[in-house]
């Protein structure tokens, strides 16, 4: 399947690429850097707040799947309204670049800031485990305000579209795990 995957030289984007590369997927990284090594068909370099570089680039590769992942990922690494801005307007532009031109298929991940997680005076779960229906707590949620948007946005064009909430990534090498054996098999793209 031919995969978009944005952010793909960042530590989660690249265990993603190399898991779907390695269960035999057509891969595009888009990121702000290319990454040496890095196992897609090609990676393409963009600003994604920029919606005309955005669209453009979706509009050439007219991916079947999208997985984005591009976002300023780190609390307090930049002031609220930055990342705010920067990660609302790219999960946006890709969305809807990506439905525009026909993809199927979407994973928008998101963080687990709008249930309150790394809230700056701390943080308790309302109950374990954390499911769909937990109330939402949100102190600074920024890509999740249109990556919540996406199911019901995008559902009614014959788009399956999910929202992923990972809550901390480390590359696999930091396990000691190398190669298509460190990425789990939940990167499959369907079939």
């Amino acid at each position: 399947m031919k995969t978009l995957v944005t952010g793909g030289a960042g530590r989660l984007g690249a265990s993603v690429v190399t898991g779907l590369v390695g269960h035999g997927h057509e891969v595009i990284s888009l990121d702000r850097v290319e990454l040496p090594g890095l196992p897609a068909a090609e990676q393409i370099v963009v600003d994604l707040t920029d919606a005309a570089a955005t669209d453009a680039v979706v509009a050439r590769v007219r991916p079947e799947a999208v997985v984005h992942l591009a976002a300023i990922a780190t609390p307090f690494s930049a002031p609220e309204a930055v990342i705010w801005d920067t990660n609302t307007s790219i999960a946006f532009h890709v969305l809807q670049s990506a439905v525009t031109h026909g993809a199927t298929r979407v994973l928008a991940s998101s963080s687990p800031t709008p249930l309150g997680y790394g809230a700056p005076l701390g943080w308790r779960p309302v109950y374990l485990p954390i499911d769909e229906d937990h109330p939402l707590r949100p102190w600074n949620s920024p890509v999740p305000q249109a990556a919540n948007t996406a199911p019901g946005r995008w559902s009614n064009r014959d788009v399956m579209c999910s929202v992923s909430r990972p809550v901390s990534t480390a590359p696999a090498e930091s396990n000691g795990v190398t190669g298509k054996n460190s990425t789990p098999s939940s990167c499959r793209m369907g079939g």
